[in-house]
């Protein structure tokens, strides 16, 4: 049995601003003084309920108007937050990171994402990058904001296949291999698959939930940190030990991975669920997914959505 799955997930990015005074004090050696600089973190009042990350900042230098800052993203949620990329609003203009990358500067907004470093923020964890940056005025910085990239339904093509090793009386030991077609890399890649064998021992992934109903098992499969992403025409693949009855066999398996969940991402995934709304395979009375109000962009698109649903309660 085939599970019918809709992933949609709206990203609603918050930020509150921090501003913070430096305290300056002097060194000098025989060829140049340096000003180093302890920041004083002054919160604003802003609620963190919709942010996943929280932003520390540590101002070690300053030189004329320029400034060296370490900035530090805590996960304030408790489950791993994948593949991490946040965007900043910036009264500054950085002119080097490292431990990140700028995806994108539009409109004083940084979109900065991790290097494959430090790619994911476990629970409870936290992560560093650095930058140099250069500012006329008073610093400002977010105190909180939201991870903008999302798990999804890989779109590119690629490639699912079970290669049975060895097999005895009611066991065997297979491998499940990843195979990227497509031409862009598959970031932090996740994977449900059913079978009609049970898995045990596995190696290379980590199985994140599991269940049997009527003679078919449902596995949700997450990469280690050593294989997270496939590249183009790569390859990843896992190992394990199963029990059987029958013929070993991969059912179905879908692949998710981690992507930038921009505007046309998002509509793209509302086009797939109004789709879905019209079709007659659809069941809603079961649908773990129903859109509230704040998915949408206008009350109007909100109010025909309500209306397809009561057309297909109907």
């Amino acid at each position: 049995m085939k599970r019918n799955v809709i992933s949609l997930i709206v990203c609603v990015l918050a930020f509150g601003i921090l501003s913070f005074k430096v305290m300056a004090s002097r060194t000098s050696d025989n060829s140049q003084k340096m000003e180093i600089i302890n920041a004083n973190e002054t919160v604003n009042t802003m609620d963190a309920e919709n942010s996943d990350i929280q932003l520390s900042y540590h101002v070690t230098e300053q030189w004329d108007d320029h400034y060296s800052v370490e900035v530090t993203l805590k996960n304030i949620i408790d489950e791993k937050i994948d593949d991490w990329e946040i965007c900043i609003p910036a009264n500054y203009e950085i002119e080097r990171i490292w431990n990140a990358k700028i995806n994108e500067h539009v409109n004083e907004i940084y979109k900065i994402q991790n290097t494959g470093e430090d790619q994911d923020i476990l629970e409870n964890g936290s992560v560093t990058f650095g930058m140099v940056v250069m500012c006329q005025e008073e610093l400002q910085f977010p105190r909180f904001c939201e991870s903008t990239r999302r798990c999804l339904g890989v779109k590119s093509k690629y490639k699912v296949e079970y290669t049975n090793c060895h097999s005895g009386k009611d066991k065997t030991n297979g491998k499940i291999t990843i195979t990227n077609l497509g031409d862009e890399t598959i970031e932090d890649w996740k994977l449900m698959i059913e079978t009609n064998f049970k898995m045990k021992d596995i190696k290379n992934a980590v199985i994140l939930e599991q269940m049997k109903e009527k003679g078919v098992y449902y596995y949700d499969i997450d990469n280690c940190q050593n294989n997270q992403n496939i590249e183009p025409k790569q390859s990843v693949e896992f190992a394990f030990t199963a029990k059987y009855n029958g013929t070993p066999k991969v059912l179905e398996q879908d692949l998710f991975a981690m992507v930038e969940y921009t505007d046309e991402v998002r509509d793209a995934c509302l086009d797939e669920a109004c789709r879905d709304l019209d079709s007659e395979e659809d069941d809603y009375e079961e649908d773990e997914c129903i859109f509230d109000a704040d998915y949408f962009d206008s009350a109007e698109e909100y109010e025909d959505y309500i209306e397809k649903l009561q057309r297909k309660e109907n």
